[in-house]
């Protein structure tokens, strides 16, 4: 509904249309968001990989950023300040400022092996960066044997909303996710119980 309104706003102003038969309309019921992640499912799977997945985990947390934008990232994005990110889906830059914890994962990061080439921080035993279809099919298995274990299969998309949760407030979730919006932000990616003080 959304994409059919945008479509006729935009043929509006090409001169296409002239009305929008999709505004007004009311929208169906809304899916509900998926179940939050907690950090103890996070800390089992990280206990059942390697340390080049681990790694891509922790960043992903800190960072918040997508998995596409994780295993492209490059040492030269390294900035005094953070890392610096240019999101492939929206284009937008984000910086993430340098914290203890960032700067430890990215410390463990460029100490991965090979060392030349060491241009991914997120990368293969040859050194090159992991294709999205072989990076799935890792997360594949692991889900699986996460399974096996007992435990409730995640995506490693999820991850992002484990950070947006762990945010102080849903701007800085926003701000960290690249979201234009801290209404996306809240409807897709905040699932954790929201937290208030009785009245006095």
């Amino acid at each position: 509904m959304s994409l059919l309104s945008h479509a006729f706003t935009k043929a509006i102003r090409c001169g296409a249309a002239t009305r929008n038969p999709a505004k007004g309309l009311e929208y169906g019921p809304r899916s509900p968001k998926r179940r939050q992640v907690t950090l103890e499912e996070i800390n089992a799977v990280r206990a059942m990989t390697n340390e080049r997945i681990r790694i891509a985990i922790d960043l992903a947390i800190s960072t918040g950023q997508r998995r596409g934008d994780l295993l492209t990232l490059r040492r030269s994005q390294l900035t005094d300040d953070g890392i610096l990110f240019r999101q492939s889906k929206t284009g937008a830059g984000v910086l993430i400022l340098w914290s203890d914890d960032l700067k430890a994962i990215v410390g463990r990061a460029k100490a991965l092996p090979p060392q030349l080439p060491a241009e991914y921080l997120i990368r293969q035993r040859s050194g090159q960066p992991y294709t999205s279809s072989g990076f799935s099919a890792i997360w594949t298995r692991l889900m699986a044997k996460h399974v096996t274990a007992g435990g409730q299969r995640f995506s490693f998309h999820d991850l992002r909303s484990v950070s947006a949760d762990g945010a102080a407030t849903v701007e800085e979730a926003r701000d960290r996710l690249g979201h234009a919006s801290a209404v996306t932000t809240q409807r897709h990616y905040r699932r954790a119980v929201t937290k208030v003080k009785p009245m006095a």
